[in-house]
């Protein structure tokens, strides 16, 4: 007798691979058309506010494959975030972590961008005030 069985290996790892930030300040409208999309696609995520994202070391991150950040009130998201959480994300984003960023999250200088939403321009991690400005002024 023949038997030909097919088994799927257990996942070893049960962290979807999105994460998209859902956060006081964030625009609502966003977050339900990313997540219709994401819905739609079937593809799975997670959502995470600041005081859990800030809970997170850059290990933790770099377990999700995309990390999606929506637009909103940029200095409410900023201020939610603590300094060594904006570093872990620029960190993870250098070290393989996608980036996806909509309106304020747009700016593809993680740390930069971060920084702006925190209000410290005048702290532009990179030494790129200048561009970050630029950025931030839409100059």
């Amino acid at each position: 007798m023949l038997a030909l069985t097919a088994c799927t290996p257990p996942e070893s790892d049960h962290t979807p691979p999105i994460l998209l930030f859902n956060e006081i300040g964030t625009s609502p409208n966003d977050i339900k058309a990313v997540e219709a999309i994401l819905k739609e696609r079937r593809l799975k995520y997670a959502t995470m506010n600041s005081r859990q994202l800030n809970s997170m070391s850059e290990p933790q991150l770099l377990a999700y494959h995309l990390m999606i950040i929506p637009g909103g009130n940029y200095i409410s998201m900023g201020n939610s975030l603590t300094p060594t959480t904006t570093t872990n994300i620029h960190n993870a984003v250098q070290g393989a972590l996608n980036y996806l960023g909509i309106c304020a999250g747009a700016e593809p200088d993680v740390k930069c961008a971060i920084q702006l939403l925190r209000g410290s321009e005048s702290t532009c991690p990179q030494g790129r005030c200048g561009d970050c400005k630029c950025w931030h002024t839409g100059a």
